[in-house]
C-alpha cells in the first residue's frame, strides 16, 4: 500500500481548474469514467460499484485529463481489487496526467488504436504522462510536486508497472509524453493492443 499524508489529497497532476467532476455511466460490462478526477470520486465509484448492477462490469473505458493524484491511486487499487480491465481509446479518448495511474489498476491494459501515436507526441489522445503539479505560489501559478510525483510512481510500482514510472520525466513542466502503443507494450504499461473477441 502507497503511504501517503494528507497533504497529498489536495494534490493535482495538471487538471484544468473549474472542470467537471468525473462522469460514470455503465453500458452492460462496460463502465465509461469521463472527466477530470476530483475530491471524492474514489467515494463515488465505491458507491457506484456496490450497486447490485455492476456486478456485470469487466471493462473499464476512461477519458480523462487527470486530476487529483490520491483520488487517483484510490480509484485505480478499486479496479485492480474488483479485477477489472482498463481501455484506452487512443482514436477517440485521452488518459493523461493522473488518469494514468488509474489506468495501470487494470487487471488487464488495453491500448487501442494507438498505432498513429508517437512517443512524445503532442497530440490529444492516447496515454500521457508527466510529473505532478499543483496550483499555488503567490500568483497561483502551477509548482512541481514531488509529493505528487512520488504517490504518482509509488502507484506505478505497487501496480506492478514499474516501466511507467520512467515516462513522467520524459514531458516538459506541464507539458504531456504521449506514449506509442508499442513503447506502452515493450514496458508493460499496456497489456494488450486489441480487444479479446470474447470481451
Amino acid at each position: 500500500m502507497v503511504r501517503f499524508s494528507m497533504v497529498f489529497a489536495g494534490l493535482f497532476l495538471a487538471a484544468m481548474p473549474g472542470a467537471h467532476a468525473l462522469q460514470l455511466s455503465q453500458n452492460g460490462s462496460v463502465l465509461s469514467m469521463n472527466g477530470p478526477i476530483e475530491a471524492g470520486d474514489d467515494r463515488q465509484l465505491r458507491l457506484f460499484l456496490s450497486r447490485p448492477g455492476a456486478s456485470q462490469i469487466k471493462l473499464v473505458y476512461l477519458n480523462s485529463p487527470g486530476g487529483m493524484v490520491y483520488e487517483a491511486y484510490k480509484i485505480s487499487e478499486m479496479i485492480r481489487a474488483a479485477g477489472l480491465s482498463t481501455v484506452v481509446d487512443a482514436g477517440r479518448a485521452s488518459c493523461a496526467s493522473a488518469c494514468t495511474t488509474v489506468f495501470v489498476g487494470g487487471v488487464r491494459r488495453y491500448y487501442l488504436n494507438a498505432q498513429s501515436v508517437v512517443d512524445g507526441d503532442t497530440r490529444n489522445h492516447g496515454l500521457g504522462f508527466h510529473q505532478a503539479s499543483n496550483w499555488g505560489g503567490r500568483q497561483g501559478e502551477q509548482q512541481y510536486s514531488y509529493e505528487g510525483s512520488s504517490v504518482m510512481v509509488a502507484t506505478f510500482n505497487e501496480m506492478g508497472v514499474p516501466g511507467a514510472a520512467k515516462l513522467i520525466d520524459k514531458a516538459k513542466f506541464v507539458g504531456l509524453y504521449r506514449v506509442s502503443g508499442a513503447t506502452a507494450w515493450a514496458l508493460g504499461i499496456a497489456t494488450d493492443l486489441k480487444l479479446p473477441h470474447s470481451e
